[in-house]
């Protein structure tokens, strides 16, 4: 498992297994599962503890709260490019006063 390869003081005994249930269940890619399990990982270490479901917990919400961060900043970039694009000279969407 990625877990025990990325941190040797991980007990996989002591995480319920519901729990690691759940957090494969989550929509996530290799790639995220990586960053989660590493930034988990770099948390528990930075606080001096063993990797726990908690460090897991955390990463995962602190990955979620990005994503929808990024989503929400998209949509308001393409809203603002698209009014740019209404205003601009020419545009055949131009407003007409």
């Amino acid at each position: 498992m990625f877990i025990q390869q990325t941190s040797r003081d991980v007990n996989l005994l002591a995480m319920d297994d519901q729990l690691l249930d759940r957090l494969a269940n989550e929509l996530c890619n290799g790639r995220q599962i990586k960053n989660i399990v590493q930034t988990a990982n770099a948390l528990s270490l930075g606080i001096g503890e063993n990797l726990s479901v908690t460090h897991l917990e955390t990463a995962l919400k602190m990955m979620k709260a990005f994503d929808a961060d990024f989503a929400e900043e998209s949509e308001k970039e393409k809203e603002e490019r698209n009014t740019r694009r209404a205003l601009e000279p020419g545009s055949k969407r131009q407003r007409i006063n």
